[in-house]
This record gives structure tokens, C-alpha cells and sequence, in this order.
């Protein structure tokens, strides 16, 4: 069978809603479980758990125009790039047209890609830029959103052209 992060999500919030409670209704040794090397007991306190916990649920995935990595239009030694400061600004406004940056969204990082090449004619090692990455990380409540939805990614070329996803 293979784990899929959605399993993961399920065992966290059943563990969280189900097994803690058990836990702490239960001797202070804990109740046995059952592993593959025989029963044990847990002899721990776990903290103060909610009874409530939001769940959140992010439904499908919006690839809106992007570029991969394995597209030589990526690779594309680019001269005339923004600076990283000026990158930020220029994928804020890219991301008007699609409605802005979610409230929840925050600043990931800001990075240059290079393409590094060998030249063995002068025996030189060197690298050029292709592009600038700006990424956002959404928040809901301070918690990260992690799967489809969770990222924003704009890739600045040359003269402010932006590629989303």
C-alpha cells in the first residue's frame, strides 16, 4: 500500500480526536498497543488537547500558466532579470489579475536560478541567470497549508514577464 499524504492528514486528526482522549480517560500507564513486536504500554502524559480542531480541506489544484523546470524555456539564459527586491514587487502585481495574494499568504522566499556550464576550451566553470523564483506559503491560523493550494509560485524572466503556479 502506498502512504499518501492524505492518509498521513487522517491518522493525525484520528490519533489527535480519538486515541489522546482515550489516553487520558484511561490509568495513567496508559492503555497496551499492539505492535509488531508485541503489546507495550504507553507511560506518558500527552498535553491538553482541544476538543474541537478545525479541518481544513483544500479542493483541487489551480495550475494557472507555469513554466517546469524541464522546459528549456526555464534553462534559458536570461541577462536583463530583476533584482530579488524588485522581483517581489513585480510578482505582487502579476498576482493581481488572478486576485491578489490570498490574507493568508505569506513571503516564502526569493531566489535566482542559475545554469551552470563548463567551458573546456578555457577550462572555466561559470553560471548565468535564468530567472527569479518568489514563492508564498499560505497559513490558516498560524498553520501551514500544506498539499494542492498551499504555494504560490511566480517565476520573473526578463522585462517583468511572470510565469504562475
Amino acid at each position: 500500500m502506498v502512504i499518501k499524504p492524505k492518509h498521513i492528514a487522517l491518522f493525525l486528526i484520528f490519533t489527535a480526536l480519538v486515541v489522546f482522549p482515550l489516553l487520558k480517560t484511561h490509568s495513567p500507564a496508559g492503555i497496551p498497543v499492539m505492535t509488531p513486536i508485541g503489546s507495550i504500554k504507553l507511560k506518558t502524559t500527552f498535553p491538553e488537547a482541544p476538543e474541537r480542531m478545525p479541518v481544513y480541506r483544500v479542493v483541487g489544484e489551480e495550475v494557472i500558466e507555469t513554466i517546469s523546470n524541464s522546459s528549456p524555456e526555464y534553462w534559458k539564459v536570461r541577462k536583463d532579470l530583476p533584482s530579488e527586491e524588485e522581483a517581489v514587487e513585480i510578482a505582487l502585481k502579476a498576482l493581481e489579475r488572478y486576485g491578489g495574494v490570498p490574507a493568508d499568504a505569506v513571503l516564502r522566499g526569493v531566489r535566482t536560478e542559475y545554469v551552470s556550464y563548463v567551458d573546456s576550451s578555457a577550462g572555466e566553470v561559470g553560471q548565468e541567470p535564468t530567472l527569479v523564483v518568489v514563492s508564498f506559503k499560505r497559513e490558516i491560523n498560524g498553520f501551514p497549508v500544506a498539499g494542492p493550494g498551499g504555494e504560490i509560485i511566480v517565476f520573473i524572466g526578463e522585462n517583468g514577464q511572470s510565469w504562475t503556479s
